[in-house]
């Protein structure tokens, strides 16, 4: 079957519309969907993110909650941070996933001074790293993670890598 010149160029054409409609729909429309989506996600965690900051604390600064905290340090009594996430990593059997731990002192606030501890976790399953992380953070005792960052471990397949800052406050 052969075609004239004109009906090549009418079939050559349908065809480029063809292309460049499907090129609109499949790539350029999409592309810009998700970049909106994304902008919209990104807001919206930016405000849980705000949110969560400012009720870190009850929403409220140091010396507010400092008569609760005089309470809870208390009743805490004299144990150092470090042995507290050394006797919770004991009880679920990771103490030597810990190669080092790394107190320091942060801010002070009032008449009271941040204990922070920092520490890297390595060749951990999620199962464990989670159960860590519920048994480290007591709000009630005014221990909190502050900082953690987790990756794959490089070695064995399967694990995690994790650092963790946790902190609280002592009295000065």
């Amino acid at each position: 079957m052969k075609l004239a010149r004109r009906e090549k160029l009418f079939i050559g054409g349908a065809g480029l519309i063809l292309v460049g409609f499907l090129i609109i729909t499949q790539l350029v429309v999409p592309f810009f969907n998700r970049k909106d989506r994304l902008e919209k996600e990104a807001k919206e965690l930016e405000q849980v993110i705000q949110e969560y900051v400012q009720a870190g604390a009850g929403g409220q600064d140091i010396e507010s909650i400092s008569g609760n905290l005089e309470k809870v340090l208390a009743a805490r009594g004299d144990e150092p941070l470090d042995s507290f996430i050394n006797k919770e990593a004991s009880a679920i059997g990771i103490t030597k996933k810990i190669p080092r731990m790394r107190p320091s002192e942060g801010k002070k606030q009032g008449d009271f001074l941040e204990d922070i501890v920092e520490l890297p976790l390595e060749a951990v399953s999620l199962a464990q790293l989670t159960e860590f992380l519920y048994r480290i953070e007591k709000p009630e005792k005014f221990i909190y993670i502050s900082r953690i960052t987790i990756k794959d471990n490089k070695k064995e397949e399967g694990f995690l890598d994790a650092t963790i800052r946790v902190l609280t406050y002592k009295r000065i």
